[in-house]
């Protein structure tokens, strides 16, 4: 029995087209092809049918069991094994978005490898939805998302509590407000309800996204429809739109307020607080496995990282939204 075989053999079994799982796996069809009919030849069965698409057979659906359990019971052994050596190699799976990967994977990786650099990191780019798929079949040792659903099977730990802001460009909210901009500005500043957003072209991230469903839970509060002029699942495009003129859209604080990019874009935007809503990002691992060693240093790494983040967000927030407060708009 040969795990790289049965590694192959789950992905093949996940994606259900040969194609693309040899993609995923960066080999050849042919050599994907190979190491599902060694697996056939050692045990006697058929795994797939062939047509009229790829799908398991009833051997192929326990197969997939029994590997899952044999892959996971693997990486638990070589966990254990890297604890007990400091310098024995390892691999540590990491889930996270793609917005906390931007914001925070740079400098997590950076201290990461300093205390282990015989640890590689697989990283796993996908939406919250995804993550927790990730973490409760095990294919993720730790998983870092936004707005992560509580589950028994799941350890949960808040990492970060930010605002939600709306944010509009400086020129379209002028025009739209005309001699009672400056006004305006200062009594939003302090904070905007739903019922007060101004009737301007929204630009939202796609339905499917948990961040979408927070504000479209916020309109149906209040008896009004979301209806996007635009919609799409890349916040800095929402950005870059909103920053042309092209409407309003919802940013967290990180996006804003983190790093030098974000502080000079907001310079350029008017960034309102939503009264009463947050986000979290949240780490999640399997609730029945003790991470190891180099797992465990790596939460706290991540609880050290994003507790920086959050002082510095409230520091330049307030900061940004009291300047807006006190001047007038020009």
């Amino acid at each position: 029995m040969s795990l790289l075989s049965l590694s192959y053999f789950l992905t093949a079994a996940e994606e259900l087209n040969i194609t693309t799982a040899a993609r995923r796996l960066y080999v050849t069809q042919q050599t994907l092809s190979s190491h599902i009919q060694r697996l056939e030849r050692e045990y006697g069965v058929t795994l797939f049918n062939r047509k009229p698409k790829l799908s398991l057979t009833p051997a192929g659906e326990r197969m997939v069991r029994y590997a899952s359990r044999i892959v996971r019971l693997e990486r638990v052994m070589r966990a254990e094994f890297a604890d007990l050596d400091k310098n024995a190699a390892g691999v540590l799976s990491l889930g996270i978005s793609r917005m906390r990967a931007r914001h925070f994977f740079h400098r997590l990786w950076g201290r990461y490898r300093k205390q282990f650099p015989n640890i590689e990191i697989h990283l796993h780019e996908g939406s919250a939805d995804v993550l927790e798929k990730l973490a409760l079949s095990r294919k993720a040792d730790l998983c870092v998302g936004v707005q992560m659903q509580s589950s028994p099977a799941l350890c949960l730990k808040p990492l970060l509590r930010e605002e939600f802001f709306c944010v509009v460009s400086r020129e379209l909210l002028r025009a739209h407000f005309g001699k009672k901009a400056a006004a305006a500005v200062r009594s939003l500043a302090r904070g905007v309800s739903f019922e007060q957003l101004p009737p301007l072209p929204l630009l939202l991230l796609s339905p499917v996204n948990r961040l979408r469903r927070l504000v479209d839970q916020r309109f149906d509060a209040c008896d009004r429809v979301a209806r996007p002029a635009f919609e799409s699942n890349d916040l800095e495009l929402l950005l870059t739109m909103c920053e042309s003129g092209a409407g309003l859209t919802f940013v967290p604080a990180t996006s804003l307020f983190l790093r030098a990019e974000g502080l000079a874009r907001a310079e350029r935007l008017y960034a309102f607080p939503i009264r009463g809503l947050s986000i979290e990002t949240d780490l999640v691992w399997p609730a029945d496995l003790e991470p190891p060693q180099y797992a465990r240093a790596f939460i706290r790494l991540c609880e050290e990282e994003f507790a920086q983040a959050d002082a510095a967000l409230r520091a330049r927030s307030a900061a940004y939204l009291a300047a807006l407060r006190e001047a007038d708009a020009q």
